[in-house]
């Protein structure tokens, strides 16, 4: 079945089509999407923010996932006089980060 997301929030959210493919859906944004195969329903991702020093991490996991487990997909973003700059964990957009270590991880 297909169907259509807007993301009515004011951060990036990630909607999943039935296949697990990851779609980023920006503030005002609408998406469609096929939802017709097996896992039926979408997950809708919680999504963590923390503020340290001056820069942010923004972190997407499944439910249920615990913050100190593998699973998270962390942005890092920090704002200068130049705009703002979004970098992933390790360079890659992948749930496989834990949250709890995110200071620790190398962004690109």
């Amino acid at each position: 079945m297909r169907r259509v997301y807007t993301n009515e929030t004011e951060i990036p959210q990630i909607v999943h089509d039935w296949l697990g493919r990851p779609m980023k859906v920006l503030p005002g944004e609408t998406v469609g999407y096929d939802d017709s195969g097996p896992p039926g329903d979408l997950s809708r991702l919680i999504v963590n923010t923390e503020e340290i020093d001056g820069t942010e991490y923004v972190g997407y996991a499944k439910p249920g996932t615990k913050e100190d487990e593998p699973g998270w997909a962390i942005i890092k973003v920090t704002t200068t006089d130049d705009g703002i700059s979004k970098l992933a964990a390790n360079g890659k957009f992948k749930f496989s980060f834990k949250w709890t270590l995110k200071e620790t991880y190398n962004y690109s």
